[in-house]
């Protein structure tokens, strides 16, 4: 769960190599409950 946070959150970095992904209007990450724990979601 930590490293999907600092994946999304932190700045793009080798240490979190998904992390270059923000950079593709066409990525999409797919996880599951346990993994998606730190993750929060805002409501529109």
């Amino acid at each position: 769960a930590r490293a999907v946070y600092s994946t999304l959150n932190e700045p793009i970095d080798p240490r979190f190599p998904a992390s270059i992904l923000r950079k593709t209007e066409y990525a999409r990450l797919f996880l599951d409950k346990d993994s998606a724990s730190e993750i929060i979601i805002s409501q529109k």
